[in-house]
């Protein structure tokens, strides 16, 4: 036997007519109601229409034009459309240039002309009914948007084809020190600060004329002189033809990163700014989880459009950005944890070259020796080391197509020349025959975003040799780069060996603590 299934009856769409001719609208409702549609009053003025719409649900309505009472049906339908977003059908006599042009600027889901024929009624209600739905749901998906890009801690801007601003959020114009109307068309390079300002503007057309991206750090300066650094990311934005129509892009303060990690970096107060960073990151990456998360949950609104996705697109690059410069701060920190073990350095830079670097296996030339020592330290973090430098060398020598050679010996050192502790030592070579280093420019290769080591590496965030200077360091190991222009770089990295009997007295030395607490 057969169950059928009950069914909920769909709710009926409720019409208003607005006629001050009884038996038209008598005979407007009964072709109504013979369609399906239900009809919740009939009214003559346009007056009454409005209180009426006010206090009933009405999913639509059918006006005339000529009413009785002070307000007409173009005036109602006006006020009716604009206060209760209710879509207004005109049905009327009226075909008059001068009638029409009034009708047309109330912009009117349909105009029917009197008398008309049933099936054409019901066309136009139809139409009108999921126009006025579809520009419901487009207007609450602009309205999520616009909220999400209002709230963002990212600074969102949109640019023409030429280049010349027309639109930015709230958090740029914090940021910037302008306000949306100053920033408009070329005015938000007001907002550069001077010195950094040729530069990006020549960057910034530059990445127009290749049809790239662009991706600089750079300066914004407000008007009473505040500097913020910001890391700025701008796309071509484009129809779903391909045509490019302009660039979307967005800037993240960066300023707190830079500072800490400059002092991080100079050793002031390591401890605390190390805590410090910890408790920022943390909050940082609360906040972008709920940004990330709204915007995938508004990404995947059917009623987004082409230009609006790719706004979010950048954003959701950008807080993703934001989140890994959170975690590179932290590694940054010279506070932290080591998971301390022994360390096969064969394995590590096989391993390095693996996972990092599977198109350039054959650059890379290695000597290792059967007898050298293990590695004492904490493997992911030599890991990060070795990739970063790796991939300097690999930036800096891709136009010499030269090797790269890693080379790694056992040494002792009384730290003389070196400033070392006594003790058994590992030294890795890292040398290549690329463009080389300045030596006016070799005193800052390692600060955090030293803006002229970005242009050498030719990508990434300028905190690649920061960072690996600060694992080397708790590493209780020493790094140090050697350079000269047009010959190549080299790198030499001491790391602690990995001594069996210090490990043994460490463990006896956790043991005795664990017990006497």
């Amino acid at each position: 036997m057969e169950i059928q299934k009950e069914t909920q009856p769909t709710e009926k769409i409720k019409i208003m007519i607005v006629e001050d001719e009884l038996i038209v609208a008598k005979n407007i409702e009964n072709h109504l109601r013979k369609i399906g549609y239900d009809v919740t009053c009939i009214v003559d003025s346009g007056e009454e229409a409005i209180a009426r719409a006010a206090e009933t649900k009405i999913d639509l309505v059918l006006m005339d034009i000529k009413l009785v009472g002070e307000i007409d049906g173009v005036e109602a339908a006006r006020q009716i459309h604009d206060r209760f977003q209710i879509p207004v059908v005109y049905l009327t006599a009226y075909t008059d240039n001068e009638t029409l042009q009034r009708a047309k600027v109330t912009a009117p889901f349909g105009y029917i002309i009197k008398p008309f024929e049933p099936k054409k009624l019901h066309t136009t209600i139809e139409i009108s009914l999921y126009k006025n739905n579809m520009e419901r749901k487009l207007k609450e998906s602009e309205l999520r948007f616009r909220t999400l890009a209002s709230f963002s801690p990212v600074g969102i801007f949109q640019t023409d084809i030429n280049g010349h601003c027309i639109y930015v959020n709230e958090r740029w114009c914090e940021i910037a020190g302008l306000s949306p109307e100053q920033a408009m068309g070329d005015g938000w390079l007001k907002a550069l600060l001077p010195e950094d300002r040729t530069d990006i503007s020549d960057a910034w057309h530059q990445m127009m004329k290749s049809g790239g991206k662009f991706t600089r750090e750079y300066r914004f300066q407000t008007p009473e002189g505040k500097i913020t650094w910001v890391y700025g990311h701008a796309a071509p934005l484009k129809k779903e033809s391909g045509e490019k129509t302009g660039y979307i892009g967005t800037i993240t303060d960066i300023t707190l990163l830079k500072k800490l990690e400059a002092e991080l970096l100079t050793g002031k107060k390591l401890e605390s700014i190390g805590t410090l960073a910890g408790g920022i990151a943390h909050d940082f990456n609360n906040l972008l989880a709920v940004i990330m998360g709204n915007i995938s949950m508004i990404k995947n609104d059917p009623n987004i459009t082409t230009d609006q996705n790719s706004i979010l697109r950048s954003a959701e690059k950008a807080s993703a950005q934001a989140a890994e410069l959170a975690r590179k701060l932290i590694t940054f920190s010279k506070g932290g944890w080591l998971d301390r073990k022994e360390i096969i350095f064969s394995q590590l830079i096989q391993n390095t070259i693996r996972d990092n670097f599977p198109q350039e296996e054959d650059l890379f030339d290695i000597y290792i020796p059967g007898n050298l020592r293990a590695i004492d330290g904490d493997k992911g973090q030599l890991k990060q080391v070795f990739n970063n430098l790796l991939l300097n060398a690999v930036e800096a020598d891709k136009e010499k197509k030269g090797k790269i050679t890693i080379d790694a010996r056992n040494v002792e050192t009384l730290g003389e020349n070196i400033p070392l502790k006594k003790g058994q030592y590992v030294k890795v070579t890292v040398k290549d025959s690329g463009i080389g280093i300045p030596k006016e420019q070799l005193d800052k290769i390692f600060d955090p975003y030293f803006s002229t080591k970005v242009r050498w590496a030719k990508k990434g965030m300028g905190l690649g040799l920061a960072i690996s200077y600060s694992i080397i360091q708790k590493h209780e190991g020493h790094i140090s780069v050697s350079s000269e222009p047009g010959k190549g770089t080299t790198v030499e990295v001491y790391l602690p060996a990995f001594n069996l009997e210090k490990l043994k007295k460490i463990l006896d030395e956790i043991d005795k603590k664990e017990d006497s607490a």
